[in-house]
């Protein structure tokens, strides 16, 4: 019981103004009574995760959910993925479900000052990774596709141990790795597993073997009592289109809790974390929830059989979880492959709304999200299988040029999805939209260029992370998964010293009144102005598509003229094809 700090620190603040100090100083003595019974009594984790989630409602224009009711009142093991947004995405899941989940975060990740704080503060569970322990090595090594690997220049005596892991470290097999069964000499050694097999001599790395045994108790033990614990399978964040290979440790996972604890009802939820730019302000991010996996009894059995066998059931497990998540996710090859089909998912829909508009028009924004994320998986699903047909190829190349001629004339394809021509009162609208931006700049001007410190420093920052993180990868593409973490980093920090330094010059300019006002509302203010300026350079960006058209009449009716033939032969091609089934 700590209230009494509650009311010490009115009576500190109350007193201190009837002896005539000063209100501000009065207020922060009384302010450390007020303090210290937060400390004692606020839950840090929940503290931590309002703030997080207030920051992710800011910074992604929308976070929509789809069977979140899925998840079960406890026991629930979260198998979460892609992994595109670093620390961002266990917050996503946090926020989408509802539920109070741990998640498992890598050492390295715990051991940094501030990220490893707010780790601790929302109980996440320290995993040591062996590739933030692997250490360069001398010489060079070459494999054959056996499990002998030969050195060139190399110490193996010195450099390894039995149950070691031996790491490619560089070319198109960098990052795979094998556990070491036997040192022979300096210059071969035997894998329990094999290596791909290397056309050059390529540098490699060694990790120690890594005892993870108190890990995974930690981890049997908050499923056992009814918690919620969530894993990134795929070992890392990324940024590629598609998902990495699972790692084993999530189905080790369910296995030894099901053995220490037979009568935990353990069920394994697979989450898709669906961003349209993730590193991206004011984004979107689309979170499905699939059905909960139920470990089947014969893997189980053959788990606790041991030997070959428990080996066979944890890679069973894994395929079953990650097939799982074809069903929650978007996955296609790379980022031009994303590009056309987002493109064509428009534009097919447009054409079967035209078509059948009750089947493309639901009665709620929440179904039209969902149908459209509908269509994206199924396109992106199907594609390997229909690319080759002819009447699929000319329908993407005619796509592909449509783009072409949106980005040579500067519009964008929902501008000619929407009609616009000749035909519109286009000097009318022009007039309006000039008049509407006008007035609006005086609004927006200036919280531009009082934002801007925040945004030149956050874009600097996450701009350097992002190629320190390239760097340091063997799976990256352009280190865009760190970008958007370090933004809202570099945000949390920022913004309140802004938001400090910007009140002092109020107070210097305007008086104590209104640095007081200006203190505790203008953050109100600033967090409704976002959508301001959203509707503010939508606008802007609308202007061109309108010149075009006053300027350029009939390529403004050709854009619509190719978008719309373009939208009764996705609809002919797609359903012909059978590409959607």
């Amino acid at each position: 019981m700590q209230e009494w700090l509650v009311w010490c620190g009115f009576g500190i603040t109350a007193s201190l103004l009837s002896f005539g100090m000063d209100p501000w100083t009065s207020q922060l003595c009384g302010f450390v009574c007020f303090a210290r019974w937060g400390w004692l009594n606020v839950d840090g984790g929940r503290v931590v995760h309002s703030v997080l989630s207030y920051c992710v409602d800011i910074f992604f224009r929308q976070v929509a959910t789809r069977g979140s009711s899925r998840v079960p009142n406890g026991h629930v093991l979260f198998s979460c993925g892609p992994h595109a947004n670093q620390f961002i995405d266990p917050v996503i899941v946090l926020k989408s479900s509802g539920k109070p989940v741990k998640f498992l975060a890598a050492a390295k990740s715990m051991r940094r000052k501030y990220v490893g704080a707010v780790a601790k503060a929302m109980g996440a569970i320290g995993v040591e990774r062996p590739q933030d322990l692997a250490k360069k090595c001398e010489g060079l090594i070459t494999t054959d596709g056996s499990n002998q690997v030969t050195g060139h220049g190399t110490q193996f005596t010195k450099e390894f141990a039995k149950g070691d892991l031996i790491w490619i470290g560089e070319g198109p097999l960098a990052g795979e790795s094998a556990p070491v069964l036997e040192i022979v000499t300096d210059s071969q050694i035997l894998t329990k597993t094999a290596l791909s097999p290397t056309d050059a001599p390529l540098s490699f790395k060694q990790s120690q073997h890594i005892d993870q045994s108190s890990m995974f108790g930690a981890v049997s033990e908050e499923l056992a009592s009814g918690g919620f614990v969530g894993v990134f399978p795929e070992g890392g964040s990324h940024d590629r289109t598609s998902l990495l290979p699972f790692k084993a440790g999530i189905a080790v996972m369910a296995l030894k809790t099901l053995v220490k604890h037979p009568e935990t009802p353990l069920r394994i939820v697979p989450v898709g974390l669906n961003y349209s730019n993730a590193d991206r302000f004011r984004s979107t991010v689309f979170v499905e929830f699939g059905d909960p996996i139920q470990v089947p009894t014969d893997i189980l059995e053959k788990y606790k059989a041991g030997g070959s066998s428990k080996v066979e059931a944890g890679n069973q497990m894994l395929e079953i979880i990650q097939e799982a998540h074809h069903d929650v996710t978007i996955q296609v090859e790379d980022e031009e492959t994303r590009k056309l089909l987002w493109g064509l998912r428009r534009i097919y829909a447009s054409g079967v709304s035209e078509r059948d508009k009750l089947a493309m028009q639901p009665a709620s924004a929440e179904e039209q999200r969902r149908t459209r994320f509908q269509i994206m998986r199924s396109l992106a699903d199907g594609y390997a299988r229909v690319q080759h047909l002819p009447a699929v190829q000319s329908l993407v190349t005619k796509v592909r040029k449509y783009h072409t001629l949106l980005e040579a004339y500067g519009v964008r394809d929902h501008q000619v999805a929407h009609r616009l021509s000749s035909r519109s009162p286009v000097t009318e609208i022009l007039l309006w939209r000039l008049l509407i931006i006008a007035t609006a700049s005086v609004f927006c001007v200036p919280g531009l260029v009082l934002a801007s410190p925040c945004v030149i420093v956050s874009r600097i920052v996450s701009t350097r992370k992002a190629a320190e993180a390239l760097k340091g990868s063997t799976v990256k593409i352009e280190g865009r998964d760190v970008v958007a973490t370090w933004k809202l980093m570099i945000s949390l920090v920022f913004v309140p010293l802004l938001h400090t330094v910007y009140t002092l010059l109020v107070a210097r300019f305007g008086g104590e009144a209104l640095a007081t006002v200006y203190f505790f509302f203008m953050p109100f203010v600033s967090f409704f102005s976002i959508k301001m300026f959203e509707d503010f350079f939508a606008l802007i960006r609308s202007l061109k598509p309108l010149l075009m058209v006053m300027l350029s009449r009939d390529q403004a009716e050709r854009l619509v003229d190719i978008r719309s033939e373009l939208e009764k032969q996705s609809v002919q091609v797609i359903d012909q094809v059978n590409w959607l089934q």
